[in-house]
């Protein structure tokens, strides 16, 4: 076994337990603080791809509005979301010209702090409403088992049976059987959930749920790749030894999450 992988083996070891304890023994409110230490975490993983060090400026309008937009949403509060958001844009906006007027016009600048917050901060911040559905705590397990479940399946099996490359140019060690039976393993996960841990769901509605969560969940993975490659980078940071950063191990997450929420939401209801 390789360093690396056994690396990633005792980081899962650790962090698996103690994310099922918090998730499970804490309430709403430590779950939201998880998830938004998560969130603040991911986004400076993000700031530190595209920015300098110097960007200071960039970190702190973007945790600002990372807090206010957790904040927001675990109370269920849209109207002031909304007000967050024209915020972050009126600020963002506020420090390219800040930069202007320091003579570096640069196109790039105002779209990636705006992406930033939208692809780390709003994606994940739907998981704070999971988090509040009836049998919340349920919902949020079934995410992480087919999101992981299917990751663990796509890399074993693509491994062992691989031949055809998914996307050489993005993600070369990724391939299409790989893809295959992560979206196997994310259907089974999902409906080996729901048979020990009862959603009141039938497996029909688990399929229905299940499928579209593990395809987004493969394509966050790979558009994660996409940034990171297109700054030369291979791991988005050093906190999870064996894994990189925060936001290479919620890259799947992140797609996931929302796909999740609104799936339910169309066929159950809330």
């Amino acid at each position: 076994m390789s360093s690396t992988h056994m690396k990633r083996l005792l980081t899962s070891v650790v962090a698996i337990p103690l994310l099922v304890l918090l998730v499970v023994k804490g309430g709403r409110s430590s779950f939201s603080v998880l998830v938004g230490v998560a969130g603040i975490l991911g986004l400076l993983e993000y700031y530190t791809l595209f920015f300098s060090s110097a960007r200071w400026d960039v970190r702190v309008v973007g945790i600002l509005i990372s807090v206010s937009a957790f904040w927001s949403l675990h109370w269920c509060d849209f109207e002031m979301m909304v007000m967050v958001w024209v915020i972050g844009f009126f600020l963002a906006a506020f420090l390219w010209f800040l930069d202007c007027r320091r003579g570096s016009l640069s196109k790039d600048f105002f779209s990636l702090q705006i992406a930033g917050l939208a692809y780390v901060t709003f994606l994940l911040g739907h998981l704070i409403l999971i988090r509040q559905w009836d049998r919340g705590v349920g919902w949020v397990f079934f995410l992480l088992v087919v999101v992981f479940s299917g990751d663990t399946a796509a890399y074993y099996l693509g491994k062992q049976f691989g031949r055809h490359k998914l996307s050489p140019n993005v993600s070369p060690g990724k391939t299409w059987e790989g893809a295959v039976g992560g979206l196997l393993g994310s259907l089974f996960g999902g409906i080996l959930f729901e048979l020990f841990w009862s959603l009141e769901c039938t497996l029909v509605n688990v399929a229905f749920l299940a499928i579209p969560v593990a395809v987004l969940g493969q394509f966050g993975d790979l558009f994660e790749s996409m940034l990171k490659r297109s700054v030369g980078r291979k791991d988005s940071g050093r906190l999870l030894p064996g894994h990189g950063g925060v936001l290479d191990r919620i890259d799947g997450l992140l797609f996931a999450i929302p796909v999740l929420y609104y799936s339910k939401i169309f066929l159950l209801g809330r």
